[in-house]
């Protein structure tokens, strides 16, 4: 089609497939790879949270009621000290583990801004980048607020781990240049 990024218009690129698009899109410096947040996305939704907490709790109530059976040997003040500890290590684990783990990976706004330099006015929660294909948002433009659209195709590596690819255009079919070759 072209190589040229100011040629290139979203009426040129909406009628084709996604692998053509996305083809004509990175030919043009345009698709952006998502590949850093994308991976902390997995690793953030895959934290086991709470694991600490579920600790805490459901240890010394498991210790309490062994040492509450009859014909056990554990006494009262050893099941106590046991709980407490139990409570105590769930607590510092549930710290660790929050301190530890990467952070909240940016919402999908603080992704737009950084790579395009747009302010999008996406409602909490917003997904956009979950859906493949052509997808109209709202950005903020000047005083007001313009239409933009949204390309997300996704990329499927050779270990399985999918990563989004954006570009966007904005109001007038004109691409958005991204000012970053990855996020």
């Amino acid at each position: 089609m072209t190589e040229n990024a100011e040629a290139l218009r979203l009426r040129m690129v909406e009628p084709l497939d996604m692998d053509e698009a996305a083809r004509t899109l990175t030919r043009a410096g345009l698709l952006v790879p998502l590949t850093d947040w994308s991976a902390r996305k997995r690793r953030f939704d895959t934290h086991p949270r709470g694991l600490g907490v579920l600790m805490a709790l459901l240890v010394p109530v498991g210790v309490a009621g062994y040492a509450s059976s009859s014909g056990t040997s554990v006494s009262m003040p050893v099941a106590v000290g046991v709980c407490v500890a139990a409570f105590v290590l769930g607590v510092a684990l549930e710290a660790w583990i929050v301190a530890h783990h990467p952070p909240v990976p940016e919402t999908p706004a603080q992704v737009l801004s950084d790579v395009f330099g747009v302010d999008a006015a996406l409602r909490d929660g917003a997904r956009p980048f979950h859906r493949e294909g052509f997808s109209c948002l709202v950005v903020r433009d000047g005083d007001g607020l313009a239409q933009a659209t949204l390309f997300v195709r996704h990329i499927t590596a050779p270990d399985g781990q999918r990563t989004a690819c954006v570009a966007l255009f904005g109001a007038d079919g004109l691409p958005v240049e991204p000012k970053v070759d990855r996020y």
